[in-house]
């Protein structure tokens, strides 16, 4: 199971990210640094889920090109994945 960023809405994910949590919308997938973590808002039809790319093979599996499910990427900064997520700083590898 992954590591996911709660908004307290269905939809909007990526658009919540970039308002409340300094978040920037990419093109493509990038790997993590120490000061940014990749998330990746996934439209899974009636829900979206952002997903935390806590280390490289965790951001190929959300990069998976077999799977055709809309995504946004967005880089966000750590502090703010910590904040919002705290149980995942024990697996980020970046």
């Amino acid at each position: 199971m992954g590591y996911y960023i709660e908004t307290g809405a269905r939809k909007n994910k990526a658009k919540w990210l970039v308002d409340n949590a300094k978040a920037v919308v990419i093109r493509e997938p990038v790997d993590g640094t120490a000061d940014m973590i990749p998330v990746c808002v996934v439209d899974n039809g009636p829900f979206e889920a952002a997903g935390i790319a806590f280390d490289s093979e965790e951001l190929a599996c959300f990069n998976d090109p077999n799977d055709d499910r809309f995504r946004t990427w967005l880089n966000v900064p750590r502090a703010e994945v910590l904040k919002l997520c705290p149980h995942v700083e024990s697996a980020l590898k970046w």
